[in-house]
């Protein structure tokens, strides 16, 4: 006697970037062996469609999803098949939102002179995508000519987008670069935006 397999319990998720990595146990064959198993994302109540998640081999109990919506919240449910059929779809693992650093920031814009200050740049920039995790805050870094940091300023929120630098050398030319944080981590640095101080 054989039969379908038995559903598979609720999978567990770990959020990436546009990824989502699903694990499972495999469950009660009911008598015939496991030949693969289905998994799929839903946005809701909705199945996502046009979204695989390759198993290497078929009957492996673990596949990272990719293609997702960075910000998106999403829930994954599992089936698997064996020669009898297809088990029902697991209950719905726990809703994932896919997310990572922010995306690196434009070239800042940078403002020196006697209406800043002498010794004293402000640096002013616009908020890039926060690929699914909301800005925490900034940091604006001066360089030298040698690449050296002169100074640092950060912002502490996703909605200031300006902070100042001080203690800088007059008649020197600096390159100000900026970067971005989330709960994920810290973007890559803008390219650099050059003024001499005076």
């Amino acid at each position: 006697p054989a039969a379908a397999p038995a559903a598979p319990a609720a999978p567990t998720v770990v959020k990436g970037h546009q990824s989502v990595q699903v694990k499972w146990v495999a469950p009660n064959a009911n008598g015939s062996p496991i030949t693969g198993y289905t998994v799929t994302a839903f946005a809701g109540a909705t199945a996502v469609t046009g979204k695989t998640c390759p198993l290497n081999p078929a009957t492996a109990t673990t596949c990272v999803m990719t293609g997702l919506t960075n910000g998106t919240a999403y829930t994954f449910k599992v089936k698997a098949t064996n020669a009898l059929g297809s088990s029902a779809y697991s209950v719905a693992s726990v809703a994932v939102t896919p997310a990572a650093v922010p995306a690196t920031p434009a070239v800042p814009t940078v403002r020196v002179g006697a209406l800043v200050g002498t010794g004293k740049a402000t640096i002013t920039w616009v908020a890039p995508a926060n690929n699914g995790s909301v800005i925490t805050g900034y940091t604006a870094t001066a360089y030298t000519a040698a690449g050296v940091s002169s100074g640092t300023c950060t912002s502490a929120s996703s909605t200031a987008l300006t902070c100042s630098i001080t203690g800088l050398s007059s008649g020197t030319a600096y390159t100000f670069k900026v970067t971005a944080r989330n709960a994920n981590g810290t973007s890559f640095e803008s390219l650099g935006a050059t003024a001499t101080a005076t």
